[in-house]
């Protein structure tokens, strides 16, 4: 190719000097030369447009690589950036529950102190008015007497004598404490105290005139006939038991008359087990199995010991009918032999008890009492406070 571009300035140069026709031939001549020469070598225009085809096929796969690289970044980007926006959001929840936790927490710490403030005024407030209180009994023991002593231990008795009355229902003992608040405001020896002694008097007469009810002896009567029961024969049924006839031993210096009596009443005796006579003028009582005649015992001790539980608590009409059960049954079921008897004689006995009474209470002499004493520490407080 050098040569082929060299050729033609050379004739370019001659060309000034010779004319065209001569230089033509030589011209020719040298172009075949040059021909033949390169014959040989390969052709250089197909090699050159083949070359620029891979460049172009290269430059399209260098764009689609780069196109393709900026999309994969691309979505990669996209990712990354909806991981870190989800990050974001999961910080910022979990920030806002740890900043509500700690207003709960401050709100829950707020009001226990606030709640503990409260306990500890609360305490403050009662232990200053347990101070106060303890300093005004100190200066009201300051100023207490022989006679304020006197009138406290009054006061203390007549609430245990009325305490008696009320719960143990016993008149002796609260008349016997009556008597000795009697005497305690006797000799305080005031004027002011006339009218509790005279509600006292009443109560005390009220009390001594309702008399007493021995419930001790009537509970133990009680206990001991339900333990008497289980010894009581039973009546059986006829026929269980055979009549023995007394039989006479035959003498030998006995006469005829004696042999024919003691004969005939031998045959009596053996006719008597086939023949009974009986009178039924009266209704036969009824005849208990011999399994329900425990189960009878057991009913009539839970019937006395219904009537001790009515005892204590003042039932009457419970007493009264659980005795006359008892009574019954007795009759109906068991002998009239000695023991069933004075069984009966005592249920009867105990019929007649009064177990019920109206006991009047030191009410009406408690509050005069009470108020007597108010009125005298009204009096000393205006003295400390005139003072």
């Amino acid at each position: 190719m050098t040569d082929e571009k060299q050729a033609p300035v050379m004739t370019d140069t001659a060309a000034t000097d010779v004319p065209k026709p001569d230089v033509r031939e030589p011209a020719s001549s040298a172009t075949r030369s040059n021909n033949s020469n390169n014959s040989t070598t390969p052709p250089l225009r197909p090699t050159s447009g083949s070359s620029n085809w891979g460049v172009w096929l290269v430059l399209l796969l260098l764009i689609a690589g780069i196109i393709y690289g900026a999309w994969y970044f691309a979505q990669q980007y996209m990712v990354q950036q909806h991981l870190l926006e989800n990050v974001q959001a999961q910080l910022q929840q979990q920030q806002r529950a740890t900043q509500m936790q700690q207003d709960t927490l401050a709100a829950t710490v707020e009001q226990q102190l606030a709640e503990q403030q409260d306990e500890v005024q609360n305490a403050m407030n009662e232990m200053a008015q347990r101070v106060d209180n303890t300093a005004a009994r100190v200066l009201a023991l300051s100023s207490v007497n022989r006679d304020d002593w006197k009138i406290a231990e009054a006061e203390y008795l007549l609430r245990l004598a009325n305490q008696r009355v009320l719960l143990e229902r016993n008149s002796g003992n609260a008349v016997a404490l009556a008597q000795n608040v009697d005497e305690i405001l006797r000799d305080l020896n005031d004027p002011d105290l006339f009218p509790v002694r005279k509600a006292l008097a009443s109560e005390m007469s009220e009390l001594t005139l309702a008399g007493d009810i021995d419930r001790e002896g009537v509970y133990l009567r009680l206990l001991a006939l339900s333990e008497h029961v289980e010894k009581l024969p039973l009546i059986e049924p006829l026929g269980s038991t055979e009549e023995i006839w007394p039989e006479d031993e035959p003498q030998e210096n006995d006469s005829l008359w004696v042999k024919t009596k003691r004969g005939f009443i031998n045959v009596l005796n053996k006719f008597s087990h086939h023949l009974r006579v009986r009178d039924h003028a009266q209704p036969v009582p009824a005849i208990l199995a011999p399994d329900n005649q425990i189960y009878l015992k057991q009913n009539m001790r839970l019937m006395l010991e219904q009537a001790q539980a009515a005892l204590l608590r003042e039932e009457a009409q419970v007493y009264q009918s659980s005795l006359q059960k008892a009574q019954e049954w007795l009759k109906t079921y068991f002998p009239l032999n000695p023991q069933s008897v004075a069984a009966q004689a005592e249920l009867a006995d105990l019929q007649n008890v009064i177990i019920t009474q109206s006991l009047p209470n030191f009410a009406e002499s408690t509050e005069l009492l009470k108020a007597y004493i108010e009125r005298k520490h009204t009096k000393a407080a205006s003295r400390r406070g005139g003072k």
